[in-house]
C-alpha cells in the first residue's frame, strides 16, 4: 500500500527532522525536481521513514537508499557556493555575472536542481550509480 505525497506532506517530513536546511521555496524546488524525475523516468520514488529508522526524509530508489535528502541536496546562496567550491569569479564584473558563473559551475560540476531567491538548490555529491 502506498500513499502519494503532496508538497505539504513532503514539507512536513522535513520540518519534523531538519527545520533549518531548506527554505519553503527550496523544498518546493526539490519536490518539483523529484516529481519531474519520476515523470521523466517512469520510476517511483518512495518516502519511507519507517525503513530508515532514525533517519527521516530519505528516499528509497530500487535497492539504493538515499539517506536523508538534506545530506545529499543543499540550498545555498550563490556567495556560499562560490566560497565552498572556490569558484573563480575574478573575471566577473558584477554580482549578476558572479551569480551566472556560479549557476554554470553548479550545472557543470554538481547536480543542479533549481534556483531560489539569491541562490540554488543542488546535489552536493554526484553518485554515478544513481540516475538523478
Amino acid at each position: 500500500m502506498k500513499k502519494t505525497l503532496c508538497f505539504d506532506d513532503f514539507y512536513a517530513e522535513f520540518q519534523k527532522n531538519r527545520l533549518h536546511n531548506f527554505s519553503a521555496e527550496g523544498l518546493r524546488v526539490l519536490f518539483n525536481y523529484l516529481e519531474e524525475f519520476e515523470q521523466d523516468t517512469g520510476e517511483e520514488l518512495e518516502l519511507d521513514v519507517i525503513s530508515l529508522g532514525e533517519v527521516s526524509g530519505g528516499f528509497v530508489y530500487r535497492q539504493y537508499i538515499i539517506n536523508s535528502l538534506c545530506c545529499d541536496f543543499i540550498e545555498q546562496s550563490w556567495q556560499d557556493v562560490a566560497e565552498s567550491y572556490d569558484v573563480d569569479l575574478s573575471k566577473c564584473k558584477d554580482d549578476e555575472e558572479k551569480y551566472k558563473a556560479v549557476s554554470v559551475y553548479i550545472q557543470e560540476n554538481l547536480g543542479y536542481v533549481g534556483e531560489v531567491s539569491g541562490g540554488f538548490v543542488y546535489r552536493q555529491y554526484i553518485i554515478n550509480s544513481l540516475p538523478f
